[in-house]
């Protein structure tokens, strides 16, 4: 987990704080791990000393990672150690031609997207950026991408600091509320109140599974090459496309009702002999803003990884948003999102059709 954050302005100081050993995992000499947040903005964003400032005052102070570096003691010991930010260096606004269509912006922003995708962070300075896309797409005025290194915080961590950033768009004095797996909170707590030692025991039983398996998918069992799985040596370092689908969330309980099956799932894996990544996070109910901008849609996505495909889901505003990133030139991305599209619609329209036949039909 995040422990608290430094002072606003980032100063020195001498407080040690180890690298945890997935920050090490993940900033090594041979995995450099990042994730894209991409916020679909409906008004345009400053990118200037308004955005400076609301950096300054709600980044900053979510975790002293934001403004430490990674660096080694005498003994190879892996330690953040805190420094000044000049919030300037970690500020990137694009320039493109002016007088574009949406749609031809919508093409530079891919672009974008894939470049800032794989290119390596200095290490010299606090691992995160933001990058202003002022220009306005098909899917909103503005764009802001936050690119963070894996090595600050896992994603569940790092997601829960970004929403602590955000405001409610219709009143930013109320809490975010989001979508609860176990019914009603009353429940929930009575589960977590009255849970088995099993309940307590089984997060570290799962733990030691995956551990296992992962130890077994680094050492002995490879995925072979496969349509989704190029198996080449380096594909973090390729370029990647990023595609997005829309999905109903009450659409998908229809279907998880039928199935009598989860909506997600949370996969762990070792990357680098694994065909693909899947990644989820569940998103806030309610309309957020993020810089005073109100938040159309957002998305999350893991790059730089060892894997030719990679998936993303995330839910907000009753809407699951499914984000597929692939090997350029050896994933088709309009193919790929189309599949995922085709597939759901056949799924949904089966378990409509279901319902709405008979019990004397049926016979």
């Amino acid at each position: 987990m995040m422990r608290g954050g430094a002072a606003a302005d980032g100063e020195d100081g001498d407080e040690r704080i180890p690298v945890s050993p997935n920050g090490q995992f993940f900033n090594s000499s041979v995995l450099s791990v990042y994730i894209l947040v991409v916020f679909e903005l409906e008004s345009p964003i400053d990118g200037g000393e308004q955005s400076e400032e609301t950096l300054r005052k709600e980044l900053l102070p979510i975790s002293s990672r934001f403004s430490s570096i990674m660096v080694k003691d005498e003994k190879g010991v892996k330690y953040w150690k805190p420094v000044k930010v000049n919030l300037k260096d970690h500020m990137r606004i694009p320039t493109f031609p002016r007088g574009l269509s949406p749609q031809e912006y919508e093409k530079h922003l891919k672009g974008y997207l894939s470049e800032i995708a794989v290119e390596e962070m200095s290490q010299n300075k606090p691992l995160w950026e933001v990058h202003f896309f002022k220009y306005c797409t098909p899917s909103a005025v503005n764009t802001l991408v936050l690119k963070l290194h894996h090595a600050i915080g896992d994603g569940f961590s790092l997601m829960t600091a970004l929403f602590s950033c955000v405001r409610r768009a219709d009143d930013p004095s109320l809490p975010l509320t989001f979508p609860s797996c176990n019914g009603s909170s009353k429940q929930h707590r009575s589960k977590i109140e009255n849970g088995t030692i099993w309940r307590h025991l089984s997060p570290h039983w799962i733990t030691f599974q995956d551990f296992g398996w992962s130890l077994l998918k680094s050492s002995l069992i490879v995925d072979p090459k496969s349509p989704i799985r190029s198996g080449e040596v380096g594909v973090e370092f390729k370029p990647v496309f990023i595609s997005c689908i829309s999905l109903s969330l009450e659409e998908i309980r229809e279907v998880g009702e039928e199935l009598k099956a989860a909506a997600a799932e949370h996969i762990h894996s070792t990357l680098v002999n694994t065909s693909f990544c899947l990644t989820n996070v569940i998103g806030p109910l309610e309309k957020i803003s993020m810089a005073g901008c109100p938040v159309k849609c957002f998305y999350s996505m893991p790059t730089h990884t060892p894997q030719s495909l990679t998936i993303s889901v995330l839910s907000y505003m009753g809407k699951l948003r499914l984000s597929v990133g692939g090997e350029q030139g050896f994933l088709d991305s309009e193919a790929m999102t189309g599949c995922f599209e085709e597939a759901f619609a056949k799924i949904f329209d089966a378990v409509r059709g279901k319902r709405k036949t008979t019990p004397s039909s049926r016979l």
